[in-house]
């Protein structure tokens, strides 16, 4: 690769796009070049992971056009997706022992006292919510629209009359979207980069992805959020327990506000 990149630079110099992907392609070969094994390892296992999201959010469409009816596409799509999670996890959880020899969760928790995690959920709630409201007044500020709005009808059909499936729903976004994307994509990255700081940032980032709705990059804002304060906290304390509670719980506030929501 590194050939071929000299090559391109070389005996292409009037055509720019050659000499870029010439230069990008060897300096992404020497890149990868001097990493070291474990280093590789760890970039393996993110774009895998990336890799996994990309290929069943693609298929997700496409499995619940063959298995649910024309008027369930949208609910099956969404119920496919949170399998899929379920998948992605258990993937994460079997690389994590068997390729990188160690569990999926390495940063360690301490001991801490029963008020400790009664203030550290009301506390991360609070932050949560008082970020959510000041975001949405400078969203409103600037006349922006987030987008979802198809997403959002879609839930409240789903959950209107169905609060086991609501409370299922969000048990499986807290569970699953913590342990990937603190657990393991926050603390793989921030190995990988050798700061904290950027395993919170982009893994905050790539949570935000995959909230997009509506096609909008806006309504990834609330998520990246949410992101930013689990990631910190989690960073600080190491406690997986507290983020995936928090998660539970916001979520199933946010359900129930977006029902209260339709019938006002």
């Amino acid at each position: 690769m590194f050939m071929f990149g000299c090559l391109i630079v070389r005996y292409e110099p009037q055509t720019w796009n050659f000499q870029a992907s010439g230069l990008l392609s060897s300096v992404l070969f020497l890149y990868f070049y001097s990493m070291r094994p474990s280093k590789l390892l760890l970039l393996r296992g993110i774009l895998f992971t990336a890799f996994l999201f990309i290929a069943f959010w693609t298929l997700a469409p496409g499995l619940a056009k063959n298995l649910f009816p024309e008027s369930q596409f949208y609910s099956g799509t969404f119920l496919i997706t949170r399998i899929f999670c379920w998948f992605i996890v258990g993937i994460l959880w079997n690389y994590s022992n068997k390729m990188e020899q160690r569990s999926l969760l390495i940063l360690k928790p301490q001991s801490q006292k029963p008020h400790f995690y009664y203030f550290s959920v009301l506390g991360l709630i609070a932050i949560n919510y008082t970020g959510a409201i000041i975001l949405s007044y400078i969203l409103m500020y600037f006349k922006w629209q987030p987008g979802g709005d198809h997403e959002a009808k879609t839930m409240i059909g789903l959950f209107k009359n169905n609060n086991s499936l609501l409370y299922l729903t969000a048990l499986t976004a807290g569970v699953t979207e913590e342990l990937i994307f603190r657990g393991y994509l926050q603390t793989r990255i921030a190995e990988l980069l050798k700061g904290g700081v950027w395993g919170i940032i982009i893994s905050s980032l790539l949570f935000g992805l995959m909230h997009i709705s509506g096609g909008s990059i806006l309504s990834a804002i609330f998520p990246v959020y949410i992101g930013l304060v689990h990631g910190i906290y989690y960073q600080k304390y190491k406690n997986m327990h507290v983020v995936i509670v928090v998660h539970f719980l916001w979520d199933v506030f946010a359900l129930y506000a977006l029902l209260y929501s339709e019938r006002l």
